[in-house]
């Protein structure tokens, strides 16, 4: 199993939800110590969930809203869009119609919200063009 831990400057909620959401196994900030960063190594490979301290001290009394959590399909949606399938080809994989395929990235990406909100138009790489 491939376990993911980002290492990252940005410290905004926003991105960490969104992060969690899609299955990451830990977030931790660029200050943090060589000590922390081969703790939470060591952490994620062992299965376990890590979080930089400064970001776990203000979500310690927050919980993330159920609605918010993405369901086993959202995951499976969102591992094929991450891989560059178009809505078509999602439908295909899961044999759905289009328009619900459509749907589903479109659901996914509003409970993700600006994480991962599309960029302006011209700064996208597409599939064909990065090959």
């Amino acid at each position: 199993m491939i376990r993911i831990l980002i290492l990252t400057a940005y410290d905004h909620d926003q991105y960490v939800r969104a992060l969690f959401a899609i299955g990451v196994d830990g977030y931790l900030l660029k200050c943090a110590s060589g000590d922390e960063l081969v703790a939470a190594v060591r952490d994620v490979v062992a299965g376990k969930q890590v979080l930089s301290p400064e970001i776990a001290a203000r979500r310690r009394n927050v919980s993330i809203p159920r609605s918010e959590l993405l369901s086993d399909r959202e995951i499976e949606i969102l591992t094929l869009v991450s891989r560059g399938e178009s809505h078509k080809e999602i439908a295909r994989t899961l044999r759905i119609n289009s328009r619900t395929a459509e749907w589903h990235v479109s659901n996914v990406l509003a409970k993700l919200g600006s994480a991962l909100a599309p960029r302006p138009f011209g700064s996208r790489v597409s599939k064909e063009s990065s090959s």
